[in-house]
């Protein structure tokens, strides 16, 4: 009987020792807020890059000199490691002041470090048990230290150096996904009453600053101010309680000449946070494909809406807004036909737009192009066709269903009365206007070729909103005081001798899906022309 019980336990111990998941296994310490930073190496690079689009890299070459001069073969610099990232992470408790806090120093050779901290800050550690030390530091007093698996961990007590509470470097820097600096909060491993005490003190912010920018301010502006206040608290409150994971990535990739700035919200399985970023994913929209064109200057697209509960609560307050609208103009009936289909536009609280500035041409004229879901769209068209003739003659010819094209109608506005650099800049005083049951589109173009093209277009995806800006192709139309000669030099300056295209960009996105991501990318010789043209004004 005895030996089959020491069986049993030996079997037991084999079976634990075998498999990382028994009960033994010791739990993976999971950071509540993470930051990540690269290499001491790589930074230099990153930052040469960056100074080299400005022409300011000569104190980035200047301190990777010193930085070498300081370097020892095998010892790093001063001891610090120049080829591992830097790290630091946080593990909040219900005592927020107590929370462990971690920074992470990767150590190439620790006399070396140790020396060089008593050498040039007079701080010598002092031993305190269990492989950690203590050191007196200006303004917080004292830190604590721990060396283990080539880092340096600092601490704010002994025991958050505890080896069984820190996280294992190798775990930690696990998944290099290029960023240049991370930094990461997972809101799902703060405590409930951490979250409900932050939330309350912003909310009372919040209020608080807008009791003041409501003073003089009329009912309506007042009202609104407190419907977006609201949403606004509204959203905090959904991302602080359904939300699992915030991120925010920065990026400066030399390779691909881009800089890139990223925010990820993932929100909780199952939650009602959740469901709306998905929903936001597989939209599809009519204005963003008629606006489409091909190597544009400029083009914006929004798809987006608000809740209904929103909906709901803003619609009375633009009921108000219209009849004041409609009550302060000098014919009552005409605005009315003119504001109610907006405001029903506003009341469905959806956004479907999508604009174009295309060009330029061989001739150096520029195209426009823009659709937007409207509704009722075609009652604007019957106050437009009402009010026409009323229209003088030297100020625009209006030519009414020109053309027919699906279910659009096509119409045609010469604008006279536009000045000449309208008409430089586009080539024409022609304005083409496009008119279905919920779809209103327009184009400045001599033909109307773009318009016509675009309302044959089919429905497409399109995110919460996306933006892109050709820059080189902006600046002649922007700048106008800048002479064309001086144009060239600032584009060859920034480009050298390769074409612009495709290099000069900077766009902004938000997307939806499994996750919610805003993006903010630029290339970097983009980058390059914004600054040279800054400081070509400036002389």
């Amino acid at each position: 009987m005895r030996l089959r019980i020491w069986a049993a336990a030996a079997l037991a111990m084999a079976f634990s020792a075998l498999l990382p998941g028994a009960a033994l296994a010791q739990k993976p310490v999971e950071p509540t807020v993470a930051i990540k930073l690269r290499s001491v190496n790589d930074l230099l690079d990153k930052a040469e890059y960056l100074g080299g689009l400005v022409d300011k890299d000569d104190p980035v070459k200047q301190a990777r000199g010193f930085l070498k001069s300081l370097s020892q073969a095998g010892k790093g610099i001063e001891g610090i490691d120049p080829a591992k990232p830097i790290g630091a992470y946080a593990i909040i408790s219900e005592d927020v002041q107590s929370s462990p806090v971690i920074v992470m120093v990767p150590i190439a050779d620790e006399a070396a470090f140790l020396e060089a901290i008593k050498k040039h800050a007079n701080i010598e550690p002092e031993k305190v048990g269990n492989g950690v030390s203590k050191v007196n530091v200006p303004l917080i007093n004292e830190a604590f230290l721990r060396f283990s698996d080539g880092y340096l961990f600092i601490g704010r007590t002994a025991k958050d150096l505890d080896n069984k509470s820190l996280v294992t470097p190798k775990a930690y820097f696990a998944g290099d996904d290029g960023a240049v600096l991370s930094i990461s909060a997972r809101l799902d491993r703060i405590p409930a009453e951490v979250k409900t005490f932050v939330f309350g003190q912003f909310e009372h912010k919040v209020m608080e600053e807008q009791k003041k920018n409501n003073a003089g301010q009329d009912e309506i502006k007042k009202k609104v101010a407190a419907l977006v206040t609201d949403a606004g608290i509204g959203s905090v409150k959904m991302v602080l309680t359904e939300a699992k994971e915030l991120s925010l990535k920065a990026f400066a990739d030399p390779k691909s000449d881009e800089i890139r700035i990223e925010l990820i919200v993932t929100a909780k399985d199952g939650t009602a946070l959740a469901k709306t970023i998905s929903g936001l994913f597989g939209r599809t929209s009519l204005p963003a494909a008629i606006a489409a064109v091909k190597n544009p200057v400029a083009h914006f697209t929004s798809k987006a809406g608000l809740p209904e509960e929103l909906k709901k609560r803003f619609a009375p307050v633009i009921d108000q807004m219209l009849k004041d609208a409609i009550d302060k103009s000098g014919d009552r009936e005409a605005a009315r036909r003119v504001l109610e289909p907006l405001s029903a536009t506003a009341k469905a609280g959806n956004l479907d737009f999508a604009a174009t500035l295309a060009g330029p041409d061989a001739k150096k004229h520029y195209s426009a192009i823009a659709a937007a879901t409207i509704v009722d769209a075609k009652e604007l068209e019957r106050v437009a066709r009402d009010f026409a003739a009323m229209v003088p003659a030297d100020a625009a010819e209006i030519s009414f269903d020109v053309e027919k094209i699906g279910k659009f109608a096509l119409h045609k506005v010469v604008a006279k009365g536009a000045d000449d650099d309208f008409e430089k800049s586009f080539g024409t005083k022609t304005i083409w206007l496009a008119v279905s049951d919920d779809c209103i589109a327009v184009s400045i173009e001599p033909e109307g070729k773009l318009l016509k093209a675009g309302l044959k277009a089919s429905p497409t995806a399109a995110p919460v909103l996306e933006g892109e800006v050709a820059l080189a192709k902006l600046v002649p139309l922007v700048e106008k005081k800048l002479k064309p000669d001086e144009v060239q030099a600032l584009i060859k300056d920034s480009f050298g001798n390769s074409p612009p295209a495709g290099k000069d960009t900077i766009g902004l996105s938000i997307q939806g899906g499994k996750q919610l991501s805003v993006k903010f990318k630029m290339k970097g010789k983009a980058f390059r022309l914004a600054t040279m043209l800054d400081q070509f004004k400036l002389k």
